[in-house]
Protein backbone atom coordinates (compact mmCIF):
# COMPACT_ATOMS: atom_id res chain seq x y z
CA UNK A 1 0.00 0.00 0.00
CA UNK A 2 2.85 2.65 -0.28
CA UNK A 3 1.93 3.59 -3.48
CA UNK A 4 -1.32 4.85 -2.10
CA UNK A 5 0.01 6.09 1.07
CA UNK A 6 2.36 8.84 -0.83
CA UNK A 7 -0.09 9.76 -3.29
CA UNK A 8 -2.40 12.86 -2.41
CA UNK A 9 -5.11 13.54 -5.24
CA UNK A 10 -8.47 11.25 -5.85
CA UNK A 11 -7.77 10.53 -9.52
CA UNK A 12 -3.78 9.66 -8.35
CA UNK A 13 -5.60 7.70 -5.67
CA UNK A 14 -8.12 5.93 -8.20
CA UNK A 15 -4.70 4.94 -10.60
CA UNK A 16 -2.58 3.99 -8.03
CA UNK A 17 -5.77 1.22 -6.68
CA UNK A 18 -5.91 0.37 -10.31
CA UNK A 19 -1.86 -0.10 -11.18
CA UNK A 20 -1.30 -2.00 -7.74
CA UNK A 21 -4.18 -4.39 -9.05
CA UNK A 22 -1.80 -5.26 -11.78
CA UNK A 23 1.70 -5.53 -10.13
CA UNK A 24 3.47 -4.19 -6.95
CA UNK A 25 6.91 -2.92 -7.78
CA UNK A 26 9.34 -3.96 -5.36
CA UNK A 27 13.05 -2.22 -3.91
CA UNK A 28 14.43 -5.27 -5.93
CA UNK A 29 13.40 -4.40 -9.11
CA UNK A 30 13.32 -0.97 -8.56
CA UNK A 31 16.92 -0.75 -10.81
CA UNK A 32 14.28 -0.19 -13.66
CA UNK A 33 12.45 3.09 -12.79
CA UNK A 34 15.87 5.33 -12.47
CA UNK A 35 15.85 7.59 -15.41
CA UNK A 36 18.47 9.59 -16.43
CA UNK A 37 16.74 13.03 -17.65
CA UNK A 38 20.47 14.76 -18.67
CA UNK A 39 23.81 13.96 -18.79
CA UNK A 40 25.79 16.99 -18.44
CA UNK A 41 28.70 17.87 -20.92
CA UNK A 42 27.07 16.56 -23.22
CA UNK A 43 27.33 19.71 -25.49
CA UNK A 44 30.91 20.86 -26.71
CA UNK A 45 32.58 22.59 -24.35
CA UNK A 46 30.09 21.23 -21.85
CA UNK A 47 28.18 24.45 -22.46
CA UNK A 48 25.21 22.60 -20.58
CA UNK A 49 27.42 22.88 -17.58
CA UNK A 50 29.14 20.04 -15.36
CA UNK A 51 29.25 18.97 -11.96
CA UNK A 52 25.55 19.74 -10.85
CA UNK A 53 25.82 19.76 -6.99
CA UNK A 54 22.77 20.82 -4.82
CA UNK A 55 19.55 20.15 -4.63
CA UNK A 56 16.94 20.42 -7.16
CA UNK A 57 13.19 22.79 -7.00
CA UNK A 58 9.80 21.80 -8.42
CA UNK A 59 7.35 24.28 -9.25
CA UNK A 60 3.62 24.02 -9.31
CA UNK A 61 3.91 23.18 -13.47
CA UNK A 62 6.41 20.23 -12.49
CA UNK A 63 9.16 22.26 -13.76
CA UNK A 64 12.55 21.64 -12.77
CA UNK A 65 15.45 23.77 -11.36
CA UNK A 66 18.97 23.31 -10.05
CA UNK A 67 22.43 24.20 -10.78
CA UNK A 68 25.38 23.22 -12.47
CA UNK A 69 28.97 24.20 -10.36
CA UNK A 70 30.95 24.84 -13.40
CA UNK A 71 30.81 24.90 -17.28
CA UNK A 72 28.23 26.66 -19.27
CA UNK A 73 29.23 29.45 -21.89
CA UNK A 74 31.92 31.26 -19.51
CA UNK A 75 33.08 28.19 -17.40
CA UNK A 76 31.53 29.96 -14.06
CA UNK A 77 28.34 27.27 -14.19
CA UNK A 78 24.53 27.79 -14.78
CA UNK A 79 20.96 28.26 -13.78
CA UNK A 80 19.11 25.26 -15.94
CA UNK A 81 15.66 24.41 -16.19
CA UNK A 82 13.95 20.75 -17.29
CA UNK A 83 10.89 22.19 -18.87
CA UNK A 84 7.75 19.64 -18.38
CA UNK A 85 5.22 18.77 -20.84
CA UNK A 86 2.19 17.61 -19.12
CA UNK A 87 0.92 16.06 -22.28
CA UNK A 88 3.69 13.61 -22.87
CA UNK A 89 5.52 13.60 -19.44
CA UNK A 90 9.02 14.54 -21.26
CA UNK A 91 11.05 16.81 -19.57
CA UNK A 92 12.90 19.54 -22.01
CA UNK A 93 16.77 20.77 -20.82
CA UNK A 94 17.24 24.09 -21.18
CA UNK A 95 19.99 26.57 -19.80
CA UNK A 96 18.80 30.02 -17.65
CA UNK A 97 21.95 31.58 -17.53
CA UNK A 98 25.74 31.20 -17.40
CA UNK A 99 27.68 32.67 -14.88
CA UNK A 100 30.84 34.64 -15.55
CA UNK A 101 29.08 36.40 -18.42
CA UNK A 102 30.80 39.76 -17.54
CA UNK A 103 34.26 41.20 -17.40
CA UNK A 104 35.67 40.08 -14.13
CA UNK A 105 32.56 37.78 -13.52
CA UNK A 106 31.32 40.34 -11.34
CA UNK A 107 27.53 38.36 -12.00
CA UNK A 108 28.94 35.78 -9.78
CA UNK A 109 30.37 32.42 -10.49
CA UNK A 110 30.34 28.71 -9.36
CA UNK A 111 26.44 28.20 -7.82
CA UNK A 112 27.97 25.85 -5.20
CA UNK A 113 25.21 23.43 -3.40
CA UNK A 114 22.27 25.61 -4.41
CA UNK A 115 19.02 25.06 -3.71
CA UNK A 116 16.96 27.38 -5.82
CA UNK A 117 13.46 29.30 -4.90
CA UNK A 118 10.74 30.93 -7.20
CA UNK A 119 8.12 33.98 -6.18
CA UNK A 120 4.95 34.69 -6.88
CA UNK A 121 6.32 36.36 -9.83
CA UNK A 122 8.36 33.48 -11.34
CA UNK A 123 11.48 35.38 -10.18
CA UNK A 124 14.24 33.21 -9.05
CA UNK A 125 16.92 33.32 -6.30
CA UNK A 126 20.12 32.10 -5.45
CA UNK A 127 23.82 32.21 -4.51
CA UNK A 128 27.01 32.00 -6.20
CA UNK A 129 30.28 31.09 -4.10
CA UNK A 130 32.68 33.08 -6.09
CA UNK A 131 32.54 36.61 -8.28
CA UNK A 132 30.94 39.63 -7.88
CA UNK A 133 32.19 42.75 -6.95
CA UNK A 134 34.44 41.33 -4.67
CA UNK A 135 34.88 38.00 -6.22
CA UNK A 136 33.93 36.48 -3.14
CA UNK A 137 30.56 35.09 -3.45
CA UNK A 138 26.81 37.03 -4.94
CA UNK A 139 23.08 37.00 -3.94
CA UNK A 140 21.50 36.88 -7.35
CA UNK A 141 17.57 37.26 -8.85
CA UNK A 142 16.46 35.86 -12.29
CA UNK A 143 13.71 37.83 -13.74
CA UNK A 144 11.64 36.60 -16.63
CA UNK A 145 10.38 38.43 -19.37
CA UNK A 146 6.31 38.00 -19.91
CA UNK A 147 6.38 34.56 -21.95
CA UNK A 148 9.63 33.37 -19.64
CA UNK A 149 11.10 32.41 -22.29
CA UNK A 150 14.43 34.41 -21.59
CA UNK A 151 15.63 35.93 -17.77
CA UNK A 152 17.47 39.22 -17.24
CA UNK A 153 20.61 38.48 -14.00
CA UNK A 154 20.63 41.22 -11.08
CA UNK A 155 22.87 40.76 -8.32
CA UNK A 156 21.34 42.30 -5.08
CA UNK A 157 24.18 41.74 -2.70
CA UNK A 158 28.14 41.21 -3.38
CA UNK A 159 30.07 39.62 -0.65
CA UNK A 160 33.02 41.45 0.71
CA UNK A 161 37.01 40.10 0.23
CA UNK A 162 38.30 37.71 1.86
CA UNK A 163 40.15 38.62 5.43
CA UNK A 164 40.16 42.76 4.85
CA UNK A 165 37.07 43.13 7.20
CA UNK A 166 34.74 41.12 5.53
CA UNK A 167 32.37 41.17 8.74
CA UNK A 168 29.14 40.74 6.01
CA UNK A 169 30.36 37.25 5.22
CA UNK A 170 32.62 35.52 2.51
CA UNK A 171 31.77 32.86 -0.13
CA UNK A 172 28.24 31.90 0.37
CA UNK A 173 26.77 27.93 -0.07
CA UNK A 174 23.52 27.24 -0.93
CA UNK A 175 20.74 28.81 -1.46
CA UNK A 176 17.88 31.12 0.29
CA UNK A 177 15.15 30.25 2.43
CA UNK A 178 12.16 32.00 3.68
CA UNK A 179 9.68 32.00 7.03
CA UNK A 180 6.70 29.66 5.29
CA UNK A 181 8.92 28.18 2.86
CA UNK A 182 8.82 24.55 4.26
CA UNK A 183 5.06 24.88 3.95
CA UNK A 184 5.61 25.19 0.26
CA UNK A 185 4.28 28.79 -0.60
CA UNK A 186 6.24 30.85 -2.84
CA UNK A 187 8.42 33.33 -2.04
CA UNK A 188 6.13 36.28 -1.60
CA UNK A 189 8.73 38.92 -2.60
CA UNK A 190 8.82 41.62 0.02
CA UNK A 191 9.63 39.18 3.33
CA UNK A 192 13.77 38.67 4.45
CA UNK A 193 15.47 36.09 2.87
CA UNK A 194 17.77 34.15 4.95
CA UNK A 195 21.17 32.01 3.81
CA UNK A 196 25.01 31.34 5.26
CA UNK A 197 28.43 31.81 4.14
CA UNK A 198 31.55 29.61 5.09
CA UNK A 199 33.88 32.23 5.46
CA UNK A 200 34.09 35.84 6.74
CA UNK A 201 32.82 37.81 9.66
CA UNK A 202 34.37 38.70 12.51
CA UNK A 203 36.52 35.29 13.22
CA UNK A 204 36.26 34.67 9.07
CA UNK A 205 34.60 31.34 9.69
CA UNK A 206 31.17 32.53 8.36
CA UNK A 207 27.87 34.06 9.57
CA UNK A 208 23.99 33.62 8.81
CA UNK A 209 22.57 37.15 6.77
CA UNK A 210 19.58 37.83 5.66
CA UNK A 211 18.58 40.06 2.67
CA UNK A 212 15.39 42.53 2.85
CA UNK A 213 13.93 44.31 -0.12
CA UNK A 214 12.37 47.42 -0.61
CA UNK A 215 8.71 48.16 -2.14
CA UNK A 216 10.04 47.45 -5.76
CA UNK A 217 12.79 45.40 -4.93
CA UNK A 218 15.42 47.99 -6.80
CA UNK A 219 17.18 47.43 -3.40
CA UNK A 220 18.11 44.95 -0.55
CA UNK A 221 19.43 45.40 2.81
CA UNK A 222 22.06 43.09 3.85
CA UNK A 223 21.99 42.27 7.45
CA UNK A 224 24.42 39.28 9.73
CA UNK A 225 22.45 38.02 12.00
CA UNK A 226 25.15 35.52 13.72
CA UNK A 227 28.64 36.08 13.35
CA UNK A 228 30.29 32.50 14.10
CA UNK A 229 32.88 31.70 16.58
CA UNK A 230 31.76 34.63 18.52
CA UNK A 231 32.03 31.92 22.08
CA UNK A 232 35.28 31.09 23.05
CA UNK A 233 38.60 30.34 21.00
CA UNK A 234 37.08 26.50 20.64
CA UNK A 235 34.23 27.87 18.61
CA UNK A 236 31.92 26.00 20.99
CA UNK A 237 28.56 28.26 19.08
CA UNK A 238 29.89 26.53 15.74
CA UNK A 239 31.74 27.38 12.95
CA UNK A 240 31.87 27.16 8.91
CA UNK A 241 27.88 27.32 8.39
CA UNK A 242 26.75 24.31 6.31
CA UNK A 243 23.99 25.05 3.35
CA UNK A 244 19.99 24.88 3.91
CA UNK A 245 18.63 26.82 7.26
CA UNK A 246 15.17 26.41 8.24
CA UNK A 247 12.56 28.96 9.40
CA UNK A 248 10.34 27.82 11.63
CA UNK A 249 6.84 29.21 12.03
CA UNK A 250 7.51 31.70 15.23
CA UNK A 251 10.36 33.16 12.43
CA UNK A 252 13.55 31.41 14.22
CA UNK A 253 16.52 30.10 11.87
CA UNK A 254 17.72 26.79 12.57
CA UNK A 255 21.02 25.21 10.96
CA UNK A 256 23.69 23.12 11.27
CA UNK A 257 27.85 23.65 11.39
CA UNK A 258 30.54 21.48 9.71
CA UNK A 259 32.74 21.94 13.03
CA UNK A 260 32.87 23.95 16.11
CA UNK A 261 31.09 22.85 19.68
CA UNK A 262 32.65 21.54 22.38
CA UNK A 263 33.72 18.49 20.81
CA UNK A 264 34.33 19.83 17.55
CA UNK A 265 32.40 17.84 15.21
CA UNK A 266 30.33 20.75 14.81
CA UNK A 267 26.20 21.58 15.97
CA UNK A 268 22.56 22.10 15.32
CA UNK A 269 22.19 25.63 16.37
CA UNK A 270 18.75 28.20 16.76
CA UNK A 271 18.90 31.61 15.99
CA UNK A 272 16.19 33.51 17.64
CA UNK A 273 15.40 37.47 17.19
CA UNK A 274 14.55 39.68 20.50
CA UNK A 275 13.00 42.37 21.34
CA UNK A 276 16.16 44.52 21.42
CA UNK A 277 17.15 44.19 17.72
CA UNK A 278 20.32 41.11 17.36
CA UNK A 279 19.42 37.43 17.50
CA UNK A 280 20.46 35.27 20.07
CA UNK A 281 22.39 31.82 19.28
CA UNK A 282 21.74 28.54 21.32
CA UNK A 283 22.60 25.22 20.27
CA UNK A 284 20.44 22.64 20.36
CA UNK A 285 22.69 19.37 19.86
CA UNK A 286 26.54 19.54 20.18
CA UNK A 287 27.34 16.37 17.92
CA UNK A 288 29.69 13.58 19.06
CA UNK A 289 28.32 13.62 22.93
CA UNK A 290 27.77 10.17 22.83
CA UNK A 291 30.83 7.68 23.48
CA UNK A 292 32.50 6.33 19.60
CA UNK A 293 30.48 9.42 18.24
CA UNK A 294 27.47 7.68 18.07
CA UNK A 295 25.17 10.58 18.11
CA UNK A 296 27.19 11.41 14.69
CA UNK A 297 29.75 13.73 13.72
CA UNK A 298 30.32 16.43 10.79
CA UNK A 299 26.56 17.14 10.23
CA UNK A 300 26.31 17.80 6.44
CA UNK A 301 23.74 19.63 4.11
CA UNK A 302 21.99 21.13 6.58
CA UNK A 303 18.35 20.83 7.99
CA UNK A 304 14.81 20.22 7.07
CA UNK A 305 11.79 20.98 9.58
CA UNK A 306 8.19 19.80 10.16
CA UNK A 307 5.26 22.12 11.12
CA UNK A 308 5.98 21.15 14.08
CA UNK A 309 9.14 22.71 14.07
CA UNK A 310 11.16 19.01 14.26
CA UNK A 311 13.93 19.07 12.38
CA UNK A 312 16.04 16.34 10.32
CA UNK A 313 19.52 16.50 9.14
CA UNK A 314 22.54 13.94 8.50
CA UNK A 315 26.44 13.61 9.50
CA UNK A 316 28.48 12.31 6.67
CA UNK A 317 30.43 10.39 10.22
CA UNK A 318 29.47 8.87 13.57
CA UNK A 319 26.92 6.15 14.10
CA UNK A 320 27.97 2.58 13.45
CA UNK A 321 31.42 1.93 12.79
CA UNK A 322 32.91 -0.58 9.66
CA UNK A 323 35.55 -1.42 8.50
CA UNK A 324 34.21 0.60 5.66
CA UNK A 325 34.18 3.71 7.74
CA UNK A 326 36.36 3.72 10.94
CA UNK A 327 34.84 7.17 11.97
CA UNK A 328 31.23 5.74 11.40
CA UNK A 329 28.79 5.41 8.52
CA UNK A 330 27.07 8.33 9.59
CA UNK A 331 23.67 8.96 10.56
CA UNK A 332 20.09 10.51 10.36
CA UNK A 333 18.65 12.44 13.15
CA UNK A 334 15.68 14.35 14.64
CA UNK A 335 15.98 17.33 16.71
CA UNK A 336 12.66 18.48 19.07
CA UNK A 337 12.41 22.45 19.13
CA UNK A 338 13.30 21.38 23.03
CA UNK A 339 16.13 20.15 22.16
CA UNK A 340 15.81 16.81 21.79
CA UNK A 341 17.19 14.38 19.83
CA UNK A 342 16.86 10.76 18.34
CA UNK A 343 19.36 9.04 15.62
CA UNK A 344 16.44 7.97 13.11
CA UNK A 345 19.09 5.44 10.90
CA UNK A 346 22.93 5.08 12.01
CA UNK A 347 23.96 3.67 8.08
CA UNK A 348 25.65 -0.12 8.01
CA UNK A 349 22.92 -1.08 10.25
CA UNK A 350 22.58 -4.39 7.72
CA UNK A 351 25.12 -6.70 6.47
CA UNK A 352 27.92 -4.83 4.03
CA UNK A 353 26.48 -1.50 4.61
CA UNK A 354 23.64 -2.84 2.08
CA UNK A 355 21.89 0.20 3.30
CA UNK A 356 24.41 2.48 2.35
CA UNK A 357 27.11 4.99 4.24
CA UNK A 358 27.81 8.67 4.15
CA UNK A 359 23.96 10.09 3.55
CA UNK A 360 23.95 13.76 2.11
CA UNK A 361 21.29 15.81 2.18
CA UNK A 362 16.76 15.23 2.84
CA UNK A 363 13.37 15.98 1.96
CA UNK A 364 10.64 15.29 3.75
CA UNK A 365 7.14 15.29 2.33
CA UNK A 366 3.69 16.23 3.38
CA UNK A 367 3.34 13.79 4.98
CA UNK A 368 6.58 13.16 7.02
CA UNK A 369 8.35 10.67 5.07
CA UNK A 370 12.03 11.22 4.31
CA UNK A 371 13.75 10.38 1.32
CA UNK A 372 17.68 10.58 1.03
CA UNK A 373 20.73 9.06 -0.60
CA UNK A 374 23.77 7.86 0.18
CA UNK A 375 27.32 8.40 -1.18
CA UNK A 376 28.64 4.67 -0.52
CA UNK A 377 27.47 1.07 0.76
CA UNK A 378 24.23 -0.64 -1.04
CA UNK A 379 24.96 -4.08 -2.76
CA UNK A 380 26.92 -2.17 -5.58
CA UNK A 381 28.93 0.09 -3.10
CA UNK A 382 27.85 3.11 -4.53
CA UNK A 383 25.40 4.58 -2.77
CA UNK A 384 21.40 4.04 -2.47
CA UNK A 385 18.12 5.94 -2.42
CA UNK A 386 16.11 5.31 1.12
CA UNK A 387 13.06 6.24 2.52
CA UNK A 388 12.90 6.53 5.97
CA UNK A 389 9.55 6.76 8.16
CA UNK A 390 8.32 4.47 11.04
CA UNK A 391 11.12 1.74 9.22
CA UNK A 392 14.15 2.01 6.90
CA UNK A 393 13.62 1.23 3.15
CA UNK A 394 16.22 0.91 1.24
CA UNK A 395 14.39 1.63 -2.36
CA UNK A 396 17.37 2.21 -4.67
CA UNK A 397 21.04 0.55 -5.13
CA UNK A 398 23.51 2.02 -7.20
CA UNK A 399 25.46 -0.52 -9.06
CA UNK A 400 28.39 0.46 -11.23
CA UNK A 401 31.81 -0.61 -11.82
CA UNK A 402 33.21 2.60 -10.63
CA UNK A 403 32.69 6.26 -10.69
CA UNK A 404 33.13 6.49 -14.47
CA UNK A 405 31.10 3.19 -15.44
CA UNK A 406 27.95 4.73 -13.51
CA UNK A 407 25.83 5.75 -16.09
CA UNK A 408 22.95 6.80 -14.31
CA UNK A 409 25.06 8.90 -12.16
CA UNK A 410 26.82 8.87 -8.53
CA UNK A 411 27.62 10.97 -5.78
CA UNK A 412 24.96 13.10 -4.25
CA UNK A 413 25.62 16.46 -2.58
CA UNK A 414 22.11 17.45 -2.52
CA UNK A 415 18.48 16.79 -2.30
CA UNK A 416 15.59 15.35 -3.89
CA UNK A 417 12.61 16.91 -5.33
CA UNK A 418 9.08 15.03 -5.07
CA UNK A 419 6.29 14.88 -7.86
CA UNK A 420 2.50 14.72 -6.61
CA UNK A 421 2.39 11.65 -8.10
CA UNK A 422 5.50 10.34 -6.27
CA UNK A 423 8.49 10.37 -8.10
CA UNK A 424 11.60 11.70 -6.92
CA UNK A 425 13.94 13.83 -8.93
CA UNK A 426 17.48 14.56 -7.86
CA UNK A 427 21.28 15.43 -9.43
CA UNK A 428 24.36 13.63 -9.03
CA UNK A 429 27.65 15.28 -9.12
CA UNK A 430 29.28 12.54 -11.30
CA UNK A 431 28.46 9.75 -13.93
CA UNK A 432 26.78 9.79 -16.58
CA UNK A 433 25.93 8.37 -20.23
CA UNK A 434 29.40 9.43 -21.16
CA UNK A 435 32.18 8.14 -19.32
CA UNK A 436 34.82 9.81 -20.57
CA UNK A 437 33.47 13.42 -19.72
CA UNK A 438 31.97 11.91 -16.25
CA UNK A 439 30.39 15.09 -15.50
CA UNK A 440 27.19 14.49 -13.95
CA UNK A 441 23.21 13.70 -14.38
CA UNK A 442 19.86 14.92 -13.54
CA UNK A 443 17.82 12.08 -12.63
CA UNK A 444 14.17 10.59 -12.24
CA UNK A 445 12.95 7.55 -9.99
CA UNK A 446 9.87 6.11 -9.36
CA UNK A 447 9.66 4.30 -6.15
CA UNK A 448 6.26 2.52 -7.12
CA UNK A 449 7.85 1.29 -10.53
CA UNK A 450 5.08 3.53 -12.78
Amino acid sequence: MELLRRLKTPFALALAAGALLLTAASPASAGKNMKVLHSFCSLTGCIDGKAPTGSLFMDEAHNIYGTAETGGAHGGGTVYELANNSDTGVYRFRTLYNFCNVVNCTDGSNPVRNKLIMDEAGQIYGTTQNGGTAGNGTVFMLVPNAGHTRYTQRVIHSFCEQFSGCEDGAQPVGGLTYKGAATGAAYDGVSPLFGVTTLGGRRHVGVVFSLTPNSDQSHWTHRVLYFFCAIGKDCTDGQTPNENVFVDSHGNVIGTTAAGGHNGAGVVYRLVPTARGHWAESVLHDFCNDENCADGKTPVAGVIGDAAGNVYGSTAEGGTVADACPDGCGLVYKVTPAGNTTVMHAFCAQDSCADGIAPSGLMIDSIGNIFGTTNGGGKGGHGTIYELNASFVVLYDIKCKNAKGCIKGVTSTGSMAEHPDGRLFGSLLEGGRNPDVNQGVVFQFSPTGS
